[in-house]
Parts: structure tokens; sequence; C-alpha cells
């Protein structure tokens, strides 16, 4: 370079040096500009029958590095087509937001519209951005009359019907959902014959009739519509619903009663109130006493009453203490018309010095006894008072009764409780008399004789009611929620049983507030013939609760008793796996897919009404079955999971939740993450497990009447599956084996077989115990449901300590038929592979370590769907099991399994050549590939908690 230049570019340096301040105090200049992008590019409506309206969403996305703020709202040109809601706040860089465009075609024909953005540049040149709409108005060929249908005013809990027609005036046949549309709380209260949604078919030219019922569940006003979706979801001819519903309400003053102290023979009166204070009439049905005090009675008018708006009856409550209390245990039980509570229950309480006692049961039926037959009955006496009291004598009388094991006289202090039995046994006499009836005497120091009464039937003649099961199990009801049952009364004798009393709680048992029951059919029973009493439970409060009825029949002896049971509890849903992460991925390599599984853990059946996203712009789509869908206890249903890659930033972890909601008010979330990274390499981050080298192995063997060879030639085979964890690579293992039978009186149901259930590396002649356990026999049900025992395997308490939470996890199905859940309709049995799938991902969800999953099979090809799509999931190796080799070749399944913890699964497929894999930060080329699990295996254990990173370029 000449000298001059030399000169001129050092004065140039000097310049810009001394204008700039120096170049140690020079910060980089990013340009601020704003860059929008409008997706999709083009928007079609379709055809969109002329007075019907349609909506689309449009994305505008800021990819620049300014904010955009826009002076307005988007325009929308072209007739029909305009702008509904979106982006007319300020946009940051990399963000983006939704937009919703309307269509509502004016007259027939296709129209066009055009959405556009405007953005200033850097020089302030205005820009735009645009996506173009097309759409087509066609005749309203379907028409629904009346538009408007007032139910008027109706009481919660009644319902009415009326009548939509639908007509299809065009020439082509329509096929449409009929769906209602809740505007309020309120409107949930209407539905069409089938539910909130049915479906029409009509030929050119007919037309239908359509019922929609209201039956109104909480007061005042409630609207909805329903629409005909011809045009899609919500788009078609509608009818506008509206009523009022009104409800009487009880209210119960004072909401307990306390008598506080009150000595032996004094008498106490406490007076309760029960106020209709809703506006709709109120009808008290029943007010009973419940609990195990004998000393209180209540006095109130002959029932049932109706009450309007505000007015009230009272019922006097008197309690005559015979003995010493700690504590009275009494409830006043209420039986209303009222919608919302039925059932209210007003606690008694006292307290009484002094000894005292309670003998249980007051009633001790035995039921029928053939001649010559013995039964024993438990009794249990407890000392209730607040002071010890001492037991005497315990007598029994009558035929055929007798004592066991009487309790020796001795003291008993508060609360503290002695057992003994009583023995019926039918004689030749006491089937003559069709039985006999007794009593259990105790007599006690300083308190009034306890007696049981005792009864047993034996014989045919005259009446003879008995019960077919003298209890009904209502089962599990959500709280608010209500359920029906009757017990079977069978006639064995040779005489009309007719009904003489009918006593809810009679002689002392329990008849809990939320019962009701009445004789039914049981009031007069032909001789060989059958009757019900009838039981409802309205659940008020949650936990378990009894109710017991006395019969008794005219000309027999000893009264019958008959029961119910039911349980209040509240609803329960969750998700499976709590949180999904999709990635590491490349932008380039398009969207990702995933499953979640919804589970009803509760005992009630739930409706699924909805699922909302924060934030609603996040780059995730969440499917489920098409809401609102019902799920029985105990079910599951697959949620479909899809990660948006191109939507979502590089380089930044992108969150969002997704709520599940229920119409009880139960929800369930899951969180949900995308880590986008640029096209090429991909880096990927682990934790060894905690657990090192160790794995967990779950064997599924098919114990149906083909299996036997199978089963044996798995047992000769040992030393090839354990190969790989009993040399160098010598691992601490858990095997457990359970069958795929979980229907026959035999079936293990998931339970772990053999002894010890669980084998370990440290097991004592570990290859005899594996043949033992495996060899299960060839006993199991024909349908074979290996999902199904794999996940119970999972739950069964009697496999605690099997699965670690840190550890590995090997399933291995060994099996000659598809899985029967291919075959059956019970939702619980035939889950789809995907919810297995889910299941078992959540098995390991929420872990930083690597404790990864492999399923794999020796199962016979093509006839294995269900088992091979779970496989294919984790990616696992199958063997086929017709072919007599099989099992040789377990030697490739054991190494898959013993190398697991050894092993790194990846997000994508990598190009092989690209792997480097780094242990705390040292590069090791001690690893394999396997491409077929996506998986590198390190040659040796990383150690507990070593860090492992796996950097590749991807493959998609």
């Amino acid at each position: 370079m000449p000298a001059s230049s030399y000169r001129l570019s050092a004065l140039a340096l000097l310049l810009f040096t001394a204008v700039l301040g120096g170049c140690d105090d020079a910060e980089p200049v990013i340009e601020q500009v704003v860059a929008l992008e409008v997706t999709p590019a083009s928007t079609a409506f379709g055809a969109v029958p002329v007075g019907l309206s349609v909506e689309r969403r449009l994305v505008v996305r800021n990819n620049g590095t300014a904010a955009w703020n826009p002076p307005g709202p988007p325009r929308v040109t072209g007739r029909g087509f305009s702008w509904r809601s979106g982006c007319e706040a300020s946009l940051g860089p990399g963000r983006a937001c939704d937009v919703t465009v309307g269509f509502a075609p004016v007259a027939e024909g296709v129209a066009d519209g055009l959405f556009s953005v405007q953005f200033a540049d850097r020089d302030g040149t205005l820009l735009e951005r645009t996506a173009t709409l097309t759409g087509a108005g066609v005749p309203a060929t379907v028409t629904v009359s009346p538009s408007t249908i007032d139910f008027g005013l109706l009481l919660v809990g009644t319902s009415q019907t009326q009548a939509i027609d639908i007509e299809n005036t065009g020439l082509d046949d329509v096929a449409a959902d009929v769906v209602v549309y809740a505007d309020d709380p309120g409107g949930d209260g209407y539905r069409l014959l089938d539910g909130a949604r049915t479906r029409v078919r009509l030929a050119g030219g007919a037309r239908t009739s359509l019922g929609v019922t209201f039956r109104p569940t909480s007061t005042g006003p409630a609207t909805a519509h329903v629409v005909v979706e011809i045009c899609g979801d919500g788009c078609g001819p509608g009818v506008a619903l509206k009523g009022v519903a009104n409800a009487p309400r009880i209210e119960a003053t004072p909401r307990a009663v306390d008598f506080g102290a009150v000595a032996v023979g004094a008498v106490a009166h406490q007076t309760v109130r029960l106020e209709n204070a809703g506006d709709g009439v109120l009808q008290i049905i029943a007010v009973n006493l419940g609990g195990d005090d004998d000393d209180t009675t209540i006095d109130v008018e002959p029932l049932p009453v109706s009450l309007g708006a505000r007015e009230g009856i009272d019922v006097v409550v008197t309690y005559v203490p015979t003995q010493g209390r700690a504590a009275l245990a009494a409830v006043l039980q209420i039986s209303s018309s009222d919608p919302a509570s039925p059932a209210v229950v007003v606690p008694i309480a006292a307290t009484t010095t002094g000894p005292g006692l309670r003998l249980i049961p007051e009633v001790a039926h035995f039921g029928r006894l053939a001649e010559g037959e013995t039964r024993d009955l438990s009794l249990v006496l407890t000392s209730i008072g607040d002071a010890a009291v001492t037991v005497g004598a315990v007598e029994v009388e009558g035929a055929g009764f007798a004592l066991v094991s009487v309790p020796p006289v001795r003291v008993l202090a508060p609360r503290e409780s002695i057992q003994f039995f009583a023995r019926a046994t039918a004689t030749s006499t006491t089937s003559s008399t069709n039985g006999s009836v007794g009593r259990v005497r105790v007599r006690a120091e300083g308190v009034i004789d306890h007696v049981a009464e005792l009864a047993f039937l034996s014989g045919t003649t005259g009446c003879v009611p008995m019960p077919l099961s003298a209890n009904v199990n209502l089962g599990s009801v959500q709280i608010r929620n209500g359920i029906a049952g009757a017990v079977v009364i069978d006639n064995l004798g040779d005489a009309d049983c007719v009904l003489d009393a009918f006593v809810p709680g009679g002689s002392g048992f329990d008849f809990d507030a939320d019962f009701q029951a009445v004789a039914g059919s049981a009031a007069l029973i032909a001789p060989g013939g059958a009757g019900l009493v009838q039981f409802g439970f309205s659940a008020s409060r949650p936990g378990t609760q009894t109710a017991t009825v006395e019969l008794q029949y005219l000309d027999v002896a000893a009264p019958l008793f008959v029961s119910a049971v039911a349980r209040g509890v509240d609803g329960e849903l969750s998700v499976s796996p709590g949180a999904v992460t999709f990635g590491p991925i490349g932008r380039l390599c398009g969207d990702v897919e995933g499953i979640a599984v919804l589970s009803n853990t509760g005992a009630v059946s739930l409706t699924i009404t909805g699922l909302t996203t924060d934030p609603p712009n996040a780059p995730f789509l969440v499917e489920t079955a098409t809401l609102p869908f019902s799920m029985l206890p105990g079910s599951t249903s697959p949620v479909r999971l899809t990660g948006r890659t191109p939507r979502a930033p590089v380089g930044l972890i992108t969150r969002a939740t997704t709520t599940f909601t229920t119409s009880l008010g139960v929800t369930a979330t899951l969180g949900l993450a995308i880590d986008v990274v640029s096209q090429g390499r991909v880096s990927e981050r682990f934790t060894a497990a905690a657990d090192v080298d160790a794995v967990d192995v779950l064997f599924v063997v098919d114990n149906s009447g083909s299996m036997a060879d199978d089963q044996q030639l798995l047992a000769d085979n040992f030393a090839a599956f354990f190969a790989d964890a009993l040399t160098g690579n010598a691992q601490d293992f858990h095997v457990g084996v359970t069958t795929t039978d979980i229907l026959s009186a035999r079936a293990a149901r998931g339970a772990l077989v053999g002894s010890p259930s669980i084998i370990t590396n440290t097991t004592s002649n570990l290859e005899n115990a594996f043949q033992q356990n495996v060899l299960v026999g060839v006993d199991g049900d024909g349908l074979e449901l290996g999902l199904e025992a794999m996940r119970l395997a999972f739950e069964h308490p009697a496999n605690a300590g099997f699965l670690r939470a840190n550890a590995a996890l090997s399933v291995i199905f060994i099996s000659d038929e598809e899985d029967g859940g291919a075959f059956v309709t019970d939702p619980v049995l035939s889950r789809s592979p995907d919810e297995y799938i889910a299941l078992l991902r959540a098995l390991k969800a929420g872990s930083l370590d690597n404790a990864p999953i492999l399923v794999s099979g020796v199962l016979t090809p093509g006839q294995a769907d269900r088992y091979e799509a779970v496989i294919a999931a984790f990616n696992g190796g199958t063997l086929d099991i017709t072919r007599t080799d099989w099992g040789r070749r377990l030697s490739e399944l054991g190494f898959d399994t013993f190398s697991l913890s050894r092993s790194f699964g990846l997000q994508s497929d990598a190009v092989s050549t690209s792997i480097v894999v780094t242990v705390d930060g040292v590069v090791t080329r001690d690893f394999s590939w396997d491409p077929e699990r996506r998986a590198v295996i390190l040659d040796t254990s990383p150690g507990r908690g070593a860090q492992v990173v796996v950097s590749y370029t991807s493959g998609c």
C-alpha cells in the first residue's frame, strides 16, 4: 500500500475514534424494524347459506425487532366479509395475535374478500401484508320453526317438552347435527332426545319434528339456542330457547340442637323451625330421628305437608335420659321436595353424667335356617357414659338360642367395648313353628338392663318372607346427585305375606337422612312370589351412609330387616402424564405429535364439557373426543397433542397449560412445552438415572390353553435373556411375571405370580426361580387382556416395591393371540393402544432422571396389532412366536433390556456420523447408535447423576 494511503487510513481512523469517543465506548446498533406476516395466505369459507354466518381464524406475526402499534383493527374488504375480533393492541417482536374474520353472504354466488394489515418500514414507507378470502352464498334450503320457544315458568326438577319443525326445502338429501348451545349456566337444562346433540337426515322436500326438553336444575332465567349445523360448528338455522325456573328451599332453624347437660330422669325440649325460603311450594315429606339414642323423641304435625313461600312448621325434640351419655349421637332427618337439599340433617347434642351402655345390634336376625343348621352373630357392648360401668350377667332366652364366648363380669371404662356371640340352631320344634324369637339381656350396676331381640326363620308354613339379599349396595354417588335400588323379598311360604308395619330405622338401626324408602310391591307378596323394598339415595355429603327398614308381616312373629348402603363422593379427573415436552426439534421438521390420557379416577361418571389452553395463541393443538363427552368411573380417554413447530420461536422453550373442565366443576390440568432449534445441530441433555444400572422387567405371559410349549421355551432360555445382565454388565434388576388373565376366578389381575414374586440379582437359585415364575399354567381365560394386565400390574397393591421411580422399565409380552381389548366393548378393557402408551410414559414423567421405557414382545406377526402399536411407540423389538428358534433369540430382547440404563433415547432421528456425546463435559467415543430404538447406548454406565449431552444433526 502506498504511504499516502496509510496516512489517509490513519486519519480516517482518528476521526472515527474521535467521533465515537473511542472503541471501548461503542455499542452495537440493532436496527428497529417491524416485519409482519399473515397466515394462512388464503382462507376459504366454503358454501354458506344466505342469512347465516361462519368465522375463520388468521394469525398475524411480528417477525421484526420493533413493536407494531396498529392504528386500528385490521382491514377486511369484500361483500359479506368482516373483521370480528383480534390484533387491535400493540404486538411485540416475535409475538403473534389471532384475528377472527366472518363471512355472512347477503346474496347467492361467489364472493371474494381481502384481509390486510399495514406497517411502516425503516424509511417510513407504508407497507401492507394481505390474505385473500373466498366464499360462496348458497340458498338456505333448511328452515327451522318456530324462531323462539318460551317454556315459561317451571319448577326445578320438573320438565316440559316442545317441538321444533325442521324442513328441507331443497331437492338434495341433507344430514346435519342438531346441537343445543347454552347461553348461560341455566341453559344447561335444555336437552334434545339424545342429549345436547342429535343427528337428523332429511330427503329433499321432507320435514321432521324434534322435541326439546327444558328440565331446570337451578332457579332463575335460562336461555339457550338450538342450531341445525348445515355449514359447520354453530352454523345453521336455529331456535332461541328461554324459560324461568323457580324452586322451594328448605331452611331449618337452628341447624344444630344442643341440650347441654341434662340429668338422668330430667326432661328437656328444643324446637326446630322448618320454613320454605324459596319461591316454589315446598313439601315436607318426612321427619325422623336417627342415631343410637332411645331417649329422644319428636313431635310434629301429620306429614306430608305443603308450605308456601315463608310458611313453616315446628318440630319439638324431647330428650329424657335414662342413663349416662358422654355424648348423645342423634340426628333429626328431614326429607323434602327441595331439589338442592332434599335431605337435611340437624345434629342433636347432649350430655348426661354417669355410666351408660349400648348393645349393638338391638335386633339380631339370623335369617332362615334349615333344620339342624347353626349360625352365629356378633354382638358388641359399648360403654357410652362418662363413668366406668360394671357389667354383670349376660343372659339368653328363647328356643334354639345360646351364647358363645360369654364375657366375664368386668368393668368397662368410658368408650371401651367387649364382643360376644349369640348362636341360633334350628330344631324340629322350631321348624314346626316357622322359627323362633328370643332375646339377650345384659345386666349392669347403676344402668338399666339392655336387651337385644333375636330371631330366625325355619319351616315354610304360612307367610315366610325371606330377602334374596338383605342389603342393597347403591354404590358411589356424586354429591347433589341421586340413585335408586331395591331389595328383593321372596315369599317361601304357602300363604300371602301382608305387610302390617313399615318402619325406617326401626328398632334403633341407622336410617341416614340422605335415604328414602318405600314398601312398594313388598306390601303384598303371593306364595312363591317376590316383592321389592325400594331405596332412594340423594348424596348431600361425602362418606358412607346406611339405612335399615323394619318390616312386620301379619302372622309372622319376627320382624324382617332390610338395608341399603351408599357412599357420597366427589368426582376426580386426572391427566397422564401431567406435562408433555416436545423437542428439542428442528424448526423445519414440521409439527410433532404426542398423546396424553384423561382418567376418571373418581367413583362417579363425569361429563367433559370443555378445554382451554393458556395462553390461547400458544403453538399447541389439543384434541379430545367430541365435546361434551361422558367418562364412566375408571375409564380413560385419549388426548391427542400437536406441537406446532413452525409457530414456536427458535431458542426459547414455549410453555402453556391446558385445563379440562367438567359439568361437576372438577378440573384437570396438563402442562405443555416445546423447544425448537434452528435446522442443523440439536443438543439433548440427560441426567443419568439415580439408580445406576437399574432396570425393572415385567413379563406379561399368556396363560391360555395354547401356551404350554411357549412357556416352556421361555423357561428353558433363561441364559439367553439374562446373558448381558449376568456378565460384565452385571445390573441391579427386578423381574416380575403376571398373566394375561384378568377375568377368570383364578385370574392374577395384574398381581405378580410366584414366590418370590420379585426376582432380583441377589435371588438365590435365580434360574430356577425364573423358570418357576414364567410357567404360569394354561387355565387362564381365553380372552387374553395383556395390555390391561400390564396396567394393573403397576397399580396392584401386592406389587409394592417392584416398580422403582428412577429405574429403567422393560415390558415384554409373550402371547400367541391379539390383545383381547380389540374384541370387547367395555371401556375399561378396550382402551386404545394410545392410552396405554400415555399411561406408560406417565410412569416416568416429571423426573429429570433418564429413566427410559422399552416395550418388546414375542408375538404372532400380523395378529397382534394392539401389542405392536405399543411396542412401536417405544421402539421395541419383536420375535415371531411361531418360529421354533425364538427362545435362543431372547438374547436380543435381553440386550435391549439390560442396556436401558445406558441408553439415551433422542427426540429426533439423527445422522449417525454427526453424533457427539459428552459425559460430564468430556467427549467419549465409547458408545453405539441404535437407529431402530433411536438411542445412543454407552458402553459403560455413566455413573450416578452424570450429565450426558448428545449433540447431533437432526434427520427429522
